[in-house]
């Protein structure tokens, strides 16, 4: 089947970026930021993705703390969207 062989690839994915990923969320957690001030998270997060592959539109919408990032497949198949909200709270940080 096809999901399956989509599952496992996914996971494998997750499994060769685990450290990466586990790093990148560390290191938002260890550098809060608030709402549109999330200068630090947007570079970090943007730069991850644009070495996995995908490609960025950063200032997103006339944001400069948004983006786009799209990782074309190689052929027809499901669509992903992710939409994220990851800036802190003003003296507490991320809850």
């Amino acid at each position: 089947m096809k999901s399956k062989a989509s599952i496992k690839m996914v996971r494998n994915l997750v499994e060769t970026e685990k450290k990466r990923i586990v790093g990148l969320g560390k290191y938002l957690h260890a550098h809060p930021e608030i709402g549109f001030q999330e200068y630090l998270a947007e570079e970090a997060i943007s730069a991850f993705l644009k070495d996995t592959g995908y490609r960025m539109e950063r200032g997103y919408g006339g944001l400069k703390t948004a983006f786009r990032a799209v990782l074309k497949g190689k052929g027809r198949g499901p669509m992903v969207g992710i939409l994220a909200e990851y800036d802190a709270l003003a003296g507490l940080g991320h809850g």
